[in-house]
């Protein structure tokens, strides 16, 4: 296989994402896995076709932040998510105040005594 490869570029890099990888279930890390050219031995030829890179995703502290954020308030068992939780309360509460408004206006528009 890397004879093909090597035809389309010197230093091959594979990239393999495997979901299923109990491996990567086990460390909680992603399932992704990145393989190079492995280095070539004395008589020329590959020692193995790939060696396995290890390697770990850059990102900025900002986006750690985010993630966790969003993985913190999406509960995979729960019908709805930390977001609509928590703005279930102010909307009903403005949906009371809204009945309330509707039910004063009403009250004032009916009653002679009151205007």
């Amino acid at each position: 296989m890397k004879t093909v490869i090597s035809k389309l570029c010197d230093n091959p890099i594979f990239l393999l994402m495997n979901p299923a990888s109990q491996s990567a279930t086990e460390a909680k890390k992603l399932p992704f896995f990145m393989y190079a050219a492995a280095p070539v031995g004395s008589d020329g030829q590959p020692m193995a076709p790939f060696q396995q890179l290890d390697f770990s995703p850059a990102s900025e502290a900002s986006e750690q932040i985010a993630v966790d954020g969003v993985a913190n308030a999406v509960d995979p068992n729960a019908k709805h998510s930390l977001l609509t939780q928590r703005m279930a309360a102010p909307i009903n509460a403005v949906k009371i105040l809204r009945t309330k408004l509707n039910f004063l206006i009403t009250a004032v528009k009916k009653s002679p005594e009151v205007r």
